[in-house]
């Protein structure tokens, strides 16, 4: 099985997922009081994954359809069955950047800034 990028009608199929990096906000709130040095907490959860996908293209005209994919107006779900966790359902949150890959000279990257949604 191999990443798939869909929008529930159209699926693409990267060569590859090159880079991924992910951050999470944590969202707890930390209350200064004055006479002790324990502050008082109000627990919150995380914030869902943010960060930086970079997906392979076998050919030009597969990374130009893949970076029109994700300029779209659209939730889109990563799946990968060899690395579930990394799964989720996504929007273009920031940059979607197309280049050229530096070791084949022939393939493409399209790196897309994410944020996580339910």
């Amino acid at each position: 099985m191999s990443t798939t990028v869909t929008d529930g009608v159209t699926t693409l199929t990267p060569i590859l997922v090159t880079g991924w990096s992910s951050t999470r906000l944590a969202r707890n709130v930390l209350h200064d009081i004055v006479g002790t040095e324990w502050p008082e907490v109000t627990l919150r959860p995380a914030a869902p994954r943010s960060g930086t996908l970079q997906l392979l293209c076998a050919t030009l005209a597969d990374g130009v359809a893949m970076e029109a994919f994700h300029a779209q107006a659209k939730v889109l779900t990563l799946a990968d069955p060899e690395s579930a966790p990394l799964g989720m359902n996504y929007v273009a949150s920031g940059r979607i950047d197309l280049d050229i890959d530096e070791d084949t000279r022939d393939k493409w990257i399209v790196s897309v800034e994410f944020k996580e949604v339910a």
